[in-house]
């Protein structure tokens, strides 16, 4: 079982001022909502933590990044739009939006859609940073992975328990971003549990494997031509982090879990974005 426990940013502030800046600078230079969940976990070896989000910051505040994230994004819509076709369900739901509401929610999963690029591009080029790195291997062969990845997404608690039914597999879909800060699924659960149910089917088709893999390879090559390097030797891992418990499973977090669930989430966000757009492509065979 997982033993590292996320940071949330209530409890930022207990642990150190400087990590609390941190995470409000995070969300001001992400343009995000809350503190993306990889940087919750991290945050518990606070040393390396501030040193390496100093060495991302530099990368994102460049046009590289901004270009990165946009073709990302840019390539995940048209190759998406090629192969998935909305279900009748998910057609007559957004059929039925109002358009205050739906104007709402679009303006909602096109943040998401750009954070999620942004995300897909750091923790790619985190995961190669820290391939070298090879601490305490045998520990890290014990970490029951499935397990581990039960753990990641049982961190969403909702506290909205009379719609539970539709929040519960939005919260599991997008508990990797943000863990128990979650967004503002109280505002559309229908929507983000019909999403949901819609990736279940989704992700079994030969074509979403085929497109993820590309997807994946777009994130490395774009994540490998970052300005400046994110990644950390083992000299300098040791020297912030290596008097800290727990540190091998830092490692796989940063070489495993995160990189592997936002090719996914970014996949998700173009699904949103096609049913909302409502012009329902033919799906290819």
């Amino acid at each position: 079982m997982l033993r590292l426990k996320p940071i949330s940013e209530k409890q930022a502030i207990e642990v150190s001022g400087q990590v609390h800046e941190a995470y409000e600078d995070i969300k001001k230079t992400l343009d995000a909502p809350g503190v993306p969940l990889v940087f919750q976990y991290i945050a518990n070896f606070e040393e390396y933590f501030l040193y390496l989000w100093g060495k991302i910051k530099v990368n994102i505040t460049t046009s590289y990044f901004e270009s990165a994230v946009q073709e990302a994004a840019t390539f995940t819509n048209t190759e998406i739009a090629s192969i998935y076709s909305p279900s009748s369900r998910m057609a007559q739901f957004i059929h039925q939006l109002h358009p205050q509401e739906k104007e709402q929610i679009t303006k909602t999963v096109t943040n998401l859609q750009m954070l999620n690029a942004k995300l897909l591009v750091i923790t790619i080029a985190l995961r190669e940073g820290v391939k070298g790195v090879i601490i305490g291997e045998e520990q890290m062969v014990k970490i029951d992975t499935k397990e581990y990845e039960v753990d990641i997404f049982d961190i969403f608690h909702t506290k909205y328990a009379t719609e539970q039914k539709e929040i519960e597999p939005a919260s599991r879909m997008l508990a990797p971003l943000f863990g128990n800060q979650g967004i503002a699924l109280s505002q559309y659960p229908i929507f983000f549990g019909t999403v949901a149910r819609e990736m279940d089917g989704f992700i079994k088709k030969e074509q979403y494997l085929w497109k993820r893999v590309e997807l994946e390879r777009v994130g490395m090559r774009t994540a490998m031509g970052l300005p400046y390097s994110i990644g950390c030797s083992y000299q300098e891992i040791m020297a912030y982090a290596g008097h800290r418990p727990h540190l091998h499973e830092l490692i796989y977090i940063l070489a495993e879990t995160f990189p592997s669930q936002f090719p996914r989430l970014l996949i998700t966000t173009s699904v949103m974005r096609i049913a909302l757009e409502g012009k329902f492509p033919l799906a290819t065979t």
